[in-house]
């Protein structure tokens, strides 16, 4: 007992740190106690809105608790329970996955739209003045294959061009 109370290095006594502690957690429960309270009264919104959002989440939760009542009783009978005694927190959390799933569709649809490639409108420009290729000769492809072939009489590769 006394190598845990014994202060060599420590500018902290054991006591202190024992009460800040405490005053930590019990701050932190009456913060959570605050959140759980705003939670409650803003959750029948969320539901409502998980629901118009997207009502798929919440028939896939449900069915998931029936799933599991179905599998193992207790542990869903036990989720349903919980569901019911946390629902801020259960309708929350449908909210984000339904804004979740809301936006990965979004982009989804965007990707599915550039894949696609939909032109867009252009304006013809006219060019004031334009490139005259009049004075230029157009180079005969078969006379210049045989001017190289000339040059390479021997090659019986080249026999199979003539």
């Amino acid at each position: 007992m006394n190598v845990f109370f014994e202060n060599k290095g420590s500018k902290v006594s054991p006591l202190f740190a024992l009460l800040a502690f405490i005053a930590l957690m019990v701050a932190l429960f009456y913060l959570a106690k605050g959140v759980f309270w705003i939670l409650g009264l803003v959750a029948p919104v969320l539901f409502i809105a998980t629901f118009f959002i997207n009502r798929h989440v919440i028939f896939d939760y449900g069915k998931t608790l029936l799933k599991l009542v179905k599998t193992n009783p207790f542990v869903g009978i036990a989720g349903i329970i919980l569901s019911f005694v946390a629902f801020p927190l259960v309708s929350a959390f449908l909210f984000g996955k339904a804004m979740l799933l809301k936006k990965v569709d979004s982009m989804r649809d965007g990707m599915r739209q550039k894949e696609e490639a939909e032109f867009t409108d252009y304006e013809e420009v006219e060019e004031d003045d334009p490139l005259v290729l009049d004075d230029l000769e157009p180079i005969k492809e078969k006379e210049k294959v045989k001017e190289i072939l000339k040059d390479s009489k021997d090659n019986e590769y080249d026999d199979l061009f003539k």
